[in-house]
């Protein structure tokens, strides 16, 4: 007679359609295909993934709570157009859970965790030299995101990943900043220099010069009267 045997490797639970919804929707808010004021045509997308609605509809709940898309009432769910308030803020709050970051890594970084860093520099700084935005914009965030999570603080990194798709998107290289992406890239090279130093304080001034730079840059395009802030942040279609 056999006799039944413990189960140790059960087959791993399904991963939620929601799931891959909101991941396809956060990347296209990060990649520049969704844009601010644009609507979200649930149909369109439910078309392409070839699913139902019901896990789209999910998804786009989740990301209206991290503040990433917005409802409004008989007329759908958007993109938020970022205000010149908006903008300060986000990017001021994006500076100072970074600086906080820097500030507890700096002094434990192991030698594998700057050679990842800078390695993200040299390919920041090549997709530049190629004006490959899409790589460009990938590298960047990993850089940023590197930093957060060797903080080992998951509710700042949470509070992070909320901020950082509405401060470092395609978008912004692309409409609402003056540099080239090769600029853009080098401007990560003296913030690595500091992280490598050792020094927590010039790290810390650093990361915060860093991205408090990209806002003044936006802030001072969406505050040029020439700008035509309707092209920029175009007013959602009833």
């Amino acid at each position: 007679m056999l006799t039944s045997q413990p189960v140790f490797f059960a087959p791993p639970p399904q991963r939620a359609l929601r799931n891959d919804v909101y991941d396809a929707l956060r990347r296209a808010l990060v990649q520049g295909a969704l844009k601010p004021g644009q609507r979200i045509n649930e149909a369109e997308i439910a078309r392409q993934m070839q699913i139902s609605r019901a896990p789209i509809r999910e998804a786009i709940r989740q990301l209206e709570q991290e503040g990433l898309l917005e409802s409004v009432p008989r007329r759908g769910t958007f993109v938020p157009s970022l205000s010149r308030d908006d903008v300060e803020e986000v990017y001021t709050l994006r500076a100072d859970l970074e600086a906080r970051a820097v500030r507890r890594v700096v002094p434990r970084l192991t030698p594998e965790e700057l050679t990842t860093l800078a390695s993200f520099v040299e390919t920041m700084c090549s997709a530049g030299v190629k004006r490959d935005l899409a790589m460009l914009l990938e590298a960047d965030i990993q850089f940023h995101r590197t930093i957060v999570e060797a903080a080992g603080w998951p509710r700042l990194r949470k509070l992070w990943e909320g901020l950082h798709p509405q401060t470092l998107t395609l978008y912004t290289l692309n409409t609402l900043t003056d540099w080239s992406p090769l600029d853009h890239a080098r401007r990560h090279e003296p913030l690595l220099a500091a992280i490598q130093s050792g020094d927590p304080e010039a790290a810390t001034a650093a990361i915060q010069e860093h991205i408090l730079g990209v806002c003044a840059q936006v802030i001072r395009r969406l505050s040029t009267p020439a700008t035509d802030h309707s092209s920029l942040f175009p007013t959602p279609n009833p």
